[in-house]
């Protein structure tokens, strides 16, 4: 289960001031860390998937492939905090594997997934909605809990279509949620944050819509 908060940034500028802020002196953790992630999300041609939220990539996460499923579980009325399903598989092949899923996730994930799973199974999936990100993170202990922190900047393609991306996301890795909570009273404090309604796969959903419109 993903417990996880995002906040939209103004600007790629933005993004790194507060990436070298010394804000982030006052904590105990590890470095930042850089990576590439280059990510393809995967749905039928006439996106059954997106429309009931259910995610299903394949992710370019430096030298790996991953293959991953999410699912709703709760979202804030604001849409900044989310509680999602995920799985992950390390991915050979060059599309996702809705028979190997439907098994792997049997009795895992809720049958309502199961059973859309199914109704898509001989379908042809496409990857028309791609994002080319730029991530930074470092995990922050505080007291025995441990919060990975995450900015991002890059593109979201869906279609024809194309956005920049500035966020931030806060993950609870292990420990209490109300150190979580705490930690993100005080980002919001320090930094100008906008709440993250959408996820990356939810706006590219919506570019990919709005090129479809336009073609």
């Amino acid at each position: 289960m993903e417990l996880e908060y995002k906040f939209y940034l103004k600007s790629n500028a933005y993004l790194n001031e507060v990436l070298h802020s010394n804000f982030w002196n006052e904590f105990k953790s590890d470095p930042w860390s850089k990576h590439h992630f280059i990510a393809k999300y995967y749905d039928t041609k006439d996106l059954i998937l997106s429309e009931n939220k259910f995610s299903l990539r394949i992710r370019k996460e430096d030298n790996d492939n991953v293959l991953t499923v999410k699912t709703p579980k709760f979202e804030s009325d604001s849409g900044e905090l989310s509680l999602r399903g995920e799985w992950n598989y390390l991915w050979q092949q060059d599309k996702p594997d809705i028979s190997f899923l439907i098994d792997s996730l049997e009795g895992e994930i809720d049958n309502t997934y199961i059973d859309l799973m199914k109704s898509v199974k001989d379908e042809e999936l496409y990857s028309n909605m791609t994002t080319d990100v730029i991530r930074y993170k470092k995990n922050i202990l505080l007291s025995e809990t441990q919060i990975e922190v995450v900015l991002d900047s890059g593109k979201l393609f869906g279609g024809k279509l194309s956005d920049e991306i500035h966020e931030m996301e806060l993950e609870l890795i292990s420990g209490e949620e109300t150190i979580l909570f705490e930690l993100v009273e005080v980002l919001k404090e320090r930094f100008e944050l906008m709440p993250g309604n959408k996820s990356k796969m939810q706006r590219c959903y919506e570019l990919l819509e709005k090129s479809r419109k336009l073609s």
